[in-house]
């Protein structure tokens, strides 16, 4: 018996263990959490010199219908020329540290917004996460004629949400503030 018992002894474990492994299930709104920012002076396609940010994001989406391919902004709904944000899916606004207060910066939010690719190419209905890594550039020439006293190494912070292709919004995340320099 006790022979018997140390064989088969490892089944709870067994049991317990794929029981830790099923697929986690998440509402079918991208959820969205800060995870990095940075700040570097590239030379973008244009040869000119810029401030490039870029975000890390964590997610999480249940149905894992993240991302816009070329074909999907190619058909309707996504290129609906009344609503051109349809073609975007990650959207940004930029608050410049004004003497310790952040004041919207209209200049840097786009307002059509950004456009990442689909992140389940499979299209299966399934949850997704991970970390989505995304980079935009600022040309901080502009930034003076709103704000005089820029500084290179001045403090932005950005408030980012992202959308599904079900147009179900995630939440809104306010970035760390992240120096932004003149080239």
């Amino acid at each position: 018996m006790k022979h018997l018992f140390l064989k088969y002894s490892w089944l709870p474990f067994l049991v317990l263990f794929s029981a830790c492994n099923e697929e986690p299930v998440y509402p079918p709104e991208p959820q969205i959490e800060f995870n990095s920012i940075r700040s570097e002076i590239v030379t973008d396609d244009n040869a000119n010199k810029v401030s490039r940010i870029f975000v890390g994001l964590n997610f999480k989406d249940g149905d894992g219908n993240l991302g816009l391919s070329d074909d999907d902004i190619a058909k309707m709904p996504y290129n609906d020329p009344q609503d051109p944000k349809k073609q975007s899916n990650y959207f940004i606004k930029a608050y410049y540290n004004n003497n310790g207060e952040y004041v919207l910066y209209p200049e840097l939010v786009l307002q059509n917004g950004y456009r990442y690719p689909r992140l389940n190419p499979n299209n299966d209905a399934q949850s997704l996460e991970g970390e989505l890594r995304f980079y935009f550039d600022i040309q901080t020439s502009l930034i003076p004629l709103k704000f005089p006293n820029y500084r290179s190494g001045d403090l932005f912070r950005f408030e980012i949400f992202i959308l599904d292709r079900d147009f179900n919004a995630s939440n809104t995340i306010t970035t760390e503030p992240v120096a932004v320099f003149k080239p």
